[in-house]
C-alpha cells in the first residue's frame, strides 16, 4: 500500500496551524435550530432529524440505545451536524463553519457522550457497543470524527471528508466527559468518500480545495468497522445522546465574498474623492 507523505502544501498549512491556532479560535454561537441527528432507522431508512435539543450553550443529539448487533447497521446514528439543508444555518454559519473556510487553518470541537444506564465517568462497555465489526477486530472501534463536505463531484459522490487519525473511540471515552478533537486543514490528515487521503494525487488536493471553499456540511461522524459514517449505537437501554459544547474554526480569518469587494473602478473613483477630500482638509487646515 502506498503511503504519501505530506507535500509542501502540507507543509504551508501545517505551519499556519502552528503559528495561529493557538490564539485565534472562531468560536461558533452553537444553536438547537442549525444542528441535527442523521440516524438509520429499523427499516434502514435514512433521515435528517428536523432540529436538536438546546440546554444552555449545548446541543444534544440523540443515540439510539436499542440496537442489536446482529444488524449492526440499524437502529445508530450516523452523524450529528449542521448543514444548509437545516433553515437559516447558511447564514448563520456562512464563513465560519459553512460556506467558504480556505482562510481558516484548522477545525475542533468538544462534545461529550451521556448515557444514562452508566455511572458518570464509567468508561463504555465494549459489549453495548453496536456497530460493524472486520476480521480480527477484538471489542469495538466505534469512533466519532470530524467532517464536513463541499456539495457533489462531477460523477454524483460527496465531495466529503473525514479525520484520519483524530478520533475518539467510545471505549477510549468516560461518560459524560468531555473529549476534544483538533485537527488543521490539511489534506494529508483528512480521506474522502472512497477513503482516499486528501494529497494522493492533484485531483484529491483540488477536491478537498474545492470542498473547504464551499461546506455545506460540517459536524461529527460516526463509525464502525471499516467505515467512518456508517453508525453506531447502544443496546443497554435507557437513554443515551451527544452532547456539543463547543465547535469553531482555527486561525486564518474569513474570506471575504467576492461580491462584497469593490470593482477597480470603483476603487478607483474611491481613491480620487479621498485624494480630493485630503486637498480639502490641508487647504482647510492651512487658513
Amino acid at each position: 500500500m502506498h503511503i504519501p507523505l505530506p507535500s509542501r502544501h502540507t507543509s504551508l498549512r501545517a505551519l499556519l496551524l502552528a503559528s495561529a491556532a493557538s490564539c485565534c479560535l472562531h468560536a461558533a454561537t452553537i444553536n438547537a435550530a442549525y444542528w441535527a441527528d442523521a440516524t438509520t432507522d429499523s427499516l434502514n431508512n435514512y433521515t435528517n432529524s428536523p432540529a436538536a435539543i438546546q440546554i444552555g450553550n449545548s446541543v444534544f443529539g440523540v443515540i439510539p440505545t436499542n440496537a442489536s448487533q446482529a444488524q449492526p447497521e440499524l437502529d445508530v446514528v450516523n452523524y450529528f451536524r449542521t448543514g444548509a439543508f437545516l433553515p437559516g444555518a447558511s447564514t448563520a454559519y456562512d464563513g465560519v463553519l459553512l460556506g467558504n473556510l480556505t482562510g481558516y487553518t484548522g477545525l475542533t470541537a468538544t462534545f461529550r457522550i451521556n448515557d444514562s444506564a452508566l455511572d458518570a465517568g464509567a468508561a463504555f462497555d465494549a459489549s453495548t457497543i453496536v456497530g460493524d465489526t472486520y476480521p480480527g477486530l477484538v471489542g469495538s472501534n466505534a469512533g466519532i470524527r470530524l467532517m464536513f463536505m463541499g456539495g457533489y463531484l462531477a460523477d454524483g459522490t460527496p465531495n466529503e471528508w473525514w479525520s484520519r487519525g483524530t478520533v475518539a473511540y467510545v471505549t477510549s471515552m468516560m461518560n459524560g466527559q468531555d473529549v476534544t478533537l483538533t485537527l488543521d486543514f490539511d489534506p494529508f490528515s483528512w480521506s474522502n468518500y472512497y477513503g482516499h487521503v486528501g494529497t494522493e494525487s492533484a485531483d484529491t488536493v483540488n477536491q478537498f480545495d474545492t470542498a473547504l471553499a464551499g461546506v455545506t456540511r460540517l459536524g461529527l461522524s460516526f463509525g464502525s468497522g471499516y467505515f467512518f459514517s456508517n453508525g453506531f449505537a447502544f443496546s443497554n437501554g435507557g437513554s443515551a445522546n451527544i452532547q456539543l459544547d463547543s465547535i469553531g474554526t482555527l486561525g486564518g480569518s474569513p474570506v471575504p465574498d467576492p461580491s462584497s469587494t469593490p470593482e477597480p473602478a470603483t476603487l478607483a473613483l474611491l481613491g480620487g474623492a479621498l485624494v480630493g477630500l485630503g486637498f480639502f482638509r490641508r487647504g482647510s487646515r492651512s487658513r
